[in-house]
């Protein structure tokens, strides 16, 4: 009898090992596929966080904001106003006289630029909800795209361009002011015309894969083209997530 039981127990034994090793490799794939897809495994991903939007005003840079906005990995608020503000100041220590004072004082440039970086991330961060990726959307920031790229290396920035008569009718007829005074139409070209180009060369310097230059015209007549090419720029180098935001916005992997 003590055989007989000793037998059945170990056909059950192995039975039940035969059936764990059936279903344990089930599990795995289940537990993948219920995965929640916005969580991405890579432990770099902060260093990448940060996507800063500009341009001249009324060049689309609200549509491009919205648009990024809506995807679930990346959170765009609204204007700060302050960071143009707070890079123009920066901008202002790095005369001689200044810098000079400020490296004998042991502030320039670690404590400076950390400083300010430290200022500029907390803005951003606390404009909204958190997310993987945090976007800021200051339309002149982008004049000091250079002083950015230092304060964050690791930064990705979208330059938003429009044709400068259609810049110049829009703030004219919604009246957006952007000085003391009101510009007159030349006064307004000869300003879009100098912006524009002064980003257009910190963006060429920083090369493609830093900055990238979104044309409002294109973005509005071919949006699944364009959107493709941003989110490919702007978060395939970020994240080891290319299924998911193919998924989402029909992007190519290897972009």
């Amino acid at each position: 009898m003590r055989i007989l039981s000793a037998y059945f127990n170990q056909r059950i034994s192995v039975r039940i090992f035969h059936i764990f090793l059936y279903l344990f490799p089930l599990v795995v794939v289940v537990k993948l596929l219920l995965r929640e897809p916005t969580r991405c495994d890579n432990d770099n991903r902060d260093n990448y966080s940060l996507v800063f939007v500009g341009g001249y005003p009324r060049s689309g840079t609200t549509l491009i904001r919205v648009m990024l906005d809506v995807h679930p990995m990346v959170r765009c608020g609204p204007e700060t106003v302050v960071i143009p503000k707070m890079l123009h100041h920066l901008n202002l220590l790095q005369t001689v006289s200044e810098r000079r004072r400020l490296v004998q004082a042991h502030l320039y440039p670690k404590a400076i630029y950390a400083s300010f970086a430290a200022f500029i991330r907390s803005l951003v961060e606390h404009a909204g909800e958190p997310a993987p990726v945090l976007c800021n959307k200051d339309p002149f920031s982008l004049v000091h795209m250079k002083l950015l790229s230092e304060l964050f290396p690791t930064a990705k920035f979208i330059n938003m361009v429009r044709d400068g008569r259609a810049v110049v009718a829009s703030i004219i007829k919604r009246k957006v002011r952007l000085a003391v005074r009101n510009y007159s139409h030349e006064e307004h070209m000869d300003r879009w015309a100098n912006v524009t180009w002064k980003i257009l060369e910190q963006c060429d310097v920083l090369g493609p894969t830093t900055c990238r230059t979104v044309f409002y015209e294109k973005l509005v007549l071919r949006p699944r083209e364009n959107m493709q090419a941003i989110l490919g720029n702007v978060l395939f180098r970020v994240f080891n997530c290319e299924r998911f935001f193919k998924d989402f916005y029909f992007c190519e992997t290897n972009t």
